[in-house]
């Protein structure tokens, strides 16, 4: 804006337009506020209103925020109890899987030694192309790492 200004007076010195009209234009362009133009008690005024505005949104906001949290609180406690529920029921399902699966495979290093033991006096059958043995047991329903 202080260009604008500048360009205005160049103007009037150069004589291009007249006094009258740079002082038409000069009024044309808005003005900022200067020192002599500032209330110092009506910006504190406007200030603390805003202020006032400030802390009551506030306090609204956070009376609105704990109110919502007390009334979902009954929910996330539910829901909380429930996963832990069906967690502890998932683990011990897995726990169940794991010591079935243990077993099995105790059970077949056993029989595998068995028939390693006796495979020194008969012959050993040793595994097929099946992915059994010779037995014909299926190593399906033991986990594979």
């Amino acid at each position: 804006m202080k260009k604008e200004r500048m360009k205005i007076l160049e103007m009037i010195e150069d004589g291009k337009i007249t006094a009258d009209e740079g002082e038409r234009l000069l009024g044309s362009i808005p003005r900022r506020y200067h020192e002599s133009d500032f209330d110092a008690e009506e910006f504190k005024e406007k200030f603390n209103k805003f202020s006032r505005h400030v802390e009551d949104f506030s306090r609204d906001l956070g009376d609105k925020m704990s109110a919502a949290f007390k009334d979902m609180e009954p929910t996330l406690k539910n829901a909380t109890k429930k996963a832990i529920v069906h967690t502890a029921n998932a683990v011990d399902e897995i726990s169940k899987y794991l010591d079935e699966t243990l077993r099995k495979m105790e059970a077949r290093a056993e029989d595998k030694a068995g028939q390693a033991k006796d495979g020194a006096f008969g012959g050993d059958p040793g595994p097929d192309e099946s992915g059994g043995d010779k037995d014909g047991a299926q190593d399906d329903d033991v986990l594979k790492f």
